[in-house]
């Protein structure tokens, strides 16, 4: 994907698919079982190690908590780019999620959001397609 198409995504399940796959390393799998009306159940039968229910990826766009899980692999991933820091830009509801790589000064970029979460989800992408 190109810089322009990421930073036009917005919070849903596209975003949360496209997070779960290129930043968290997992893979859309049918072998899920409804739980109840919020969550799944992997089924035994599932071959997959790191897989998320096909269509329903956790709501990194949205829940500050899986977008946190997103900085927390941000962090970890070797040679990749992490997120230095989120900031709430003046007193507009926009936040910005600024990263960095390589220790070269010039390789960083400031992401914009209406939601924090957004703004991770985008920064990470545009992390993972820059390595």
């Amino acid at each position: 994907m190109t810089r322009d198409e990421i930073l036009k995504l917005e919070a849903g399940r596209e975003l949360d698919a496209l997070v779960a796959e290129k930043v968290m390393g997992l893979v859309p799998c049918n072998n899920w079982l409804p739980f109840n009306a919020f969550s799944y159940i992997k089924s035994q039968t599932c071959r997959h190690e790191n897989c998320y229910p096909r269509g329903h990826p956790c709501l990194y766009s949205a829940d500050w908590g899986a977008a946190g899980q997103v900085a927390e692999k941000m962090a970890h991933e070797p040679h990749a780019w992490i997120i230095e820091s989120i900031n709430i830009i003046g007193g507009s509801p926009q936040w910005s999620a600024t990263y960095w790589g390589g220790g070269v000064e010039d390789d960083n970029d400031m992401v914009i959001g209406s939601t924090a979460p957004l703004a991770i989800c985008r920064a990470a992408l545009l992390a993972m397609e820059a390595k």
